[in-house]
């Protein structure tokens, strides 16, 4: 449904030669591809903590694009991880979206990465911890 939405976006936006939109898990899509700048919004509220999300969103957004494995909200920064090395450029930069309680655990893992440096943690215009900045040695 967020592929065919996104299509009629592109459509509606006259982006087709600017815009290629690509369907599966990660970094499945994109094996073998560099880029300069990875930017992710991966699922970071832990199911057993529905009491963090906002009730329009959860009313809006699909389960999948909020809810990572019970217990680890750190898992798809892991896998977003898992595929750096190969797919982000020296010098290239990562960009992050993280939650109130993925942002440290999520944090650890940019900082685990011995590719990456200077991984720190931003606040959004509220002040909570949202952004998760790295760059690629």
């Amino acid at each position: 449904d967020a592929l065919a939405l996104a299509r009629e976006n592109v459509e509606r936006h006259d982006l087709g030669a600017r815009v290629e939109l690509l369907h599966g898990a990660w970094w499945a899509p994109v094996a073998g591809r560099t880029f300069d700048v990875v930017v992710s919004n991966p699922p970071y509220v832990d199911p057993l903590r529905t009491d963090l999300i906002d009730p329009a969103v959860a009313r809006y957004e699909p389960a999948a694009a909020l809810f990572t494995p019970p217990g680890d909200p750190a898992a798809p920064y892991r896998e977003i991880c898992a595929g750096l090395e190969a797919g982000l450029v020296p010098g290239g930069t990562v960009l992050l979206e993280t939650g109130v309680e993925a942002a440290e655990p999520a944090l650890a893992v940019l900082r685990a990465q011995p590719f990456l440096e200077a991984a720190r943690l931003e606040p959004d215009l509220a002040g909570l911890p949202r952004y998760l900045i790295a760059r690629r040695a």
